[in-house]
């Protein structure tokens, strides 16, 4: 790795900071399965690499410094674990969302407040954007319980878009609201995501990893993404969970064909 480091410096013309560099390791185990790898690396397993600093001025530049390992490093807003499991960004996510549901409440007085239409609009563009961003990458691959939590967010978002009180049944708040169970969310954006992966140049690395097939983690996307069957991306939609998930011929093809607008994650 670190030989790897210094060639990177070496061709690029670049020099690492350490500070601003971390060491994380992902176990084999963890990129099996969502459940193969469940204990955290302990510390005494944890690599203690030395690299010489050379961007930092003299007489401190080539001195060898540890390299600080993190067990949950951040890359382009997203939070990962050693287990791959995304427990801690779900975690901060959920604080996050909970925040900008305060922001959709005030919108929401009874009286004076906007109307539902508006707040779904709202929802959809500050709440659930938010929620969604890059969920592809890691939504397939999160605990069951952790995206119950999710879903609940999306439950207590429902209720102030709808203004159904809190205990209402979770599909009539959804329905009320005009908004999809997570896990749901979760099915169609990744499917659509591979959908978009296949259509990209040969050799793309994205592209490359879609046609690998059903596989672990590091062989392909899930199984239920992957093509196979005989059947094209609108059947495997029409499969997964629910009776809000049923869409009509060819609304993934018609979403994959969508042009990409400014601040979309997908």
């Amino acid at each position: 790795v670190l030989d790897n480091l210094s060639r990177w410096e070496q061709e690029n013309e670049a020099l690492v900071s350490l500070e601003k560099t971390t060491v994380t390791v992902f176990p084999p185990q963890a990129r099996s399965g969502p459940s193969a790898y469940t204990k955290p690396l302990p510390p005494d397993q944890r690599p203690k690499l030395l690299y010489c600093d050379q961007a930092v001025d003299p007489p401190f530049r080539g001195v060898q410094k540890v390299v600080q390992y993190t067990a949950t490093p951040k890359l382009l807003g997203l939070l990962y674990d050693e287990q791959l499991q995304f427990r801690p960004h779900i975690t901060e996510l959920r604080g996050k969302l909970q925040a900008r549901r305060d922001v959709l409440a005030m919108l929401g007085g009874t009286n004076w407040g906007c109307s539902q239409h508006t707040l779904r609009a709202v929802h959809l563009s500050y709440v659930q954007s938010k929620a969604e961003y890059a969920l592809p990458a890691w939504g397939p691959y999160a605990g069951k319980t952790a995206l119950e939590g999710m879903g609940t967010e999306q439950y207590h978002g429902a209720c102030v878009v709808s203004g159904c009180p809190r205990g209402t049944r979770t599909e009539v708040a959804l329905v009320e609201a005009g908004l999809q169970p997570f896990d749901q969310r979760v099915d169609f954006l990744t499917a659509v995501q591979h959908e978009r992966n296949l259509r990209l140049p040969p050799g793309c690395p994205a592209r490359v990893v879609a046609q690998r097939g059903p596989g672990p983690r590091d062989g392909g996307p899930p199984a239920r993404y992957a093509r196979g069957g005989g059947g094209s991306a609108t059947r495997r939609v029409k499969t997964f969970r629910g009776i809000l998930f049923d869409l009509p011929h060819g609304a993934v093809e018609e979403e994959v064909r969508k042009p990409e607008r400014g601040g979309s994650h997908a």
